[in-house]
């Protein structure tokens, strides 16, 4: 794949990567009734899935990816405009994350509510930020990468309890690194690339091929099984709900009922995603 398709496949990952986060961290401050970084979190998830159709026409990002490269070229305007928003946009997120986090009331909250130990964590392969969390230092972006990764730096994470707060906190941390991530790939991005578009490919016969790629909400895993003639047999997707739907039911033991939601809500996890 050539290099321009690859940084914008970067981009595109971290922009979705920040929109999650950031509207999961909104969604926190709402269940703790603490309403200005939730009004504030919901506003500027907004802005990075803008971000995602100024790059690709499309705020959730479909229609972007092909075998190969990608569907869309990122030229001069769209640096330029992805560039300006983030230096406009993340004083503000580091404003909010520092409003939630210095809350004493949300701290009370938000500390040892639904812990999971390392070592549960490590039984139960927790993957993605409810994982790091927890202290594993899992990310497929470092240790299996693609794309660009391979010349990234990694985040090693600060706060690893395993509880609400260090999953909030986990959030804030990977926001911040894909922040300087996309800033890196913009610097980088010196020219116009062409748009690869969708092509025939003959698969492999009798072939098994796995990937993995660390999504947002953590590992997720794609495999193909072809047969004599190359046909694809049998294909599943592995979403992080899989992994880490135990640990949610771990974290609610000997809870109270009000705690639910943020516990619920620390992970935020697929319901299709679990059942694919």
């Amino acid at each position: 794949m050539e290099k321009g398709a690859s940084i914008v496949r970067v981009i595109a990952l971290e922009l979705e990567r920040i929109a999650n986060h950031v509207g999961d961290l909104g969604a926190l401050s709402g269940d703790v009734a603490f309403n200005p970084p939730a009004s504030y979190f919901g506003r500027m998830r907004g802005e990075f899935l803008n971000l995602l159709q100024v790059l690709c026409g499309n705020r959730f990002g479909k229609g972007l990816v092909r075998p190969g490269g990608i569907a869309h070229v990122m030229g001069p305007e769209q640096c330029q405009l992805i560039a300006q928003k983030l230096i406009e946009i993340a004083p503000e997120l580091r404003n909010v994350c520092d409003l939630l986090f210095s809350a004493h009331t949300v701290q009370a909250r938000f500390e040892n509510t639904g812990p999971v130990s390392l070592a549960v964590a490590k039984e139960l392969g927790l993957v993605g930020y409810a994982g790091r969390a927890c202290g594993l230092p899992y990310d497929a972006r470092t240790l299996f990468p693609t794309e660009r990764y391979a010349d990234l730096p990694g985040l090693v994470n600060g706060t690893v309890n395993g509880d609400v707060n260090s999953r909030a906190a986990v959030r804030r941390e990977e926001i911040m690194h894909s922040l300087s991530l996309i800033e890196m790939m913009l610097g980088q991005n010196k020219r116009e690339y062409k748009a690869v578009q969708m092509q025939q490919y003959q698969l492999a016969p009798s072939s098994l091929a796995v990937t993995v790629n660390e999504g947002w909400r953590g590992e997720v895993s794609h495999c193909v099984l072809t047969d004599d003639a190359g046909r694809i047999q049998r294909y599943k997707i592995k979403d992080p709900s899989f992994h880490n739907w135990t640990g949610l039911a771990m974290s609610l033991r000997n809870q109270e009922i009000s705690d639910f939601p943020l516990c619920n809500k620390s992970y935020n996890l697929s319901y299709c995603g679990f059942d694919l």
